[in-house]
């Protein structure tokens, strides 16, 4: 049973996929900072320690946005586990 405050709305694949691509562009254009961007990827800490080992630890703003950047990837592959 859902929770009473999740929604389970009919979407098709194709809506999913949607969601999923405004979900990847979201995270990268307005979560990340210009400086985790490579090759159209965001590269956070846990996604590639090296690439962050000369890097300060991150601020509270930045470990905020990657709490949110992690929100975003997890509900894109909860919706990609829903797909047909």
């Amino acid at each position: 049973m859902p929770a009473p405050d999740s929604v389970q709305p009919v979407l098709s694949d194709d809506d999913l996929a949607l969601i999923v691509e405004a979900l990847d562009s979201h995270e990268y254009w307005q979560l990340s900072d210009p400086t985790w961007r490579h090759s159209g990827a965001v590269i956070l800490p846990s996604d590639d320690p090296m690439r962050w080992a000369d890097r300060p630890d991150p601020t509270g703003d930045e470990r905020q946005a990657i709490a949110e950047i992690e929100r975003c990837r997890s509900l894109a592959e909860r919706l990609r586990a829903g797909r047909s």
